[in-house]
């Protein structure tokens, strides 16, 4: 099963989400050497990035609290 990702740039890190960990599943010995090229798309260094910086901002609030 291979999902479709919409136009957004959430869902097409979702999908390769999806994609990969189905392929890890599938087969648990399989070695993902060539992934700089999925990862290092700007969706998903922009999502990553906001994910981070989230965490961070959340972990600065609630220290103060």
């Amino acid at each position: 099963m291979i999902a479709q990702a919409e136009n957004t740039p959430l869902d097409k890190v979702r999908v390769l989400q999806r994609t990969l960990y189905l392929a890890a599943k599938a087969d648990p010995k399989r070695k993902f050497g060539i992934l700089y090229d999925k990862v290092c798309r700007e969706d998903v260094l922009r999502r990553a990035y906001r994910q981070v910086r989230w965490a961070w901002v959340l972990r600065s609030f609630l220290a103060r609290m």
